[in-house]
């Protein structure tokens, strides 16, 4: 889907209990629907701020 616009979107993330595999549940508000996408979170190392 091409993204133009703004758009209303809440992920929440969980644990599978079966695996112990992590995913995030995307909502998206879009023209009047929600659309809803499993994801497969992939995680980056930040850098701590300066302090």
């Amino acid at each position: 889907m091409t993204d133009y616009g703004r758009r209303h979107v809440i992920s929440l993330g969980g644990v599978c209990e079966l695996c112990g595999g992590r995913f995030a549940l995307e909502f998206k508000q879009h023209k009047g629907q929600t659309l809803v996408t499993i994801r497969k979170p992939v995680w980056t190392e930040v850098d701590a701020p300066a302090g």
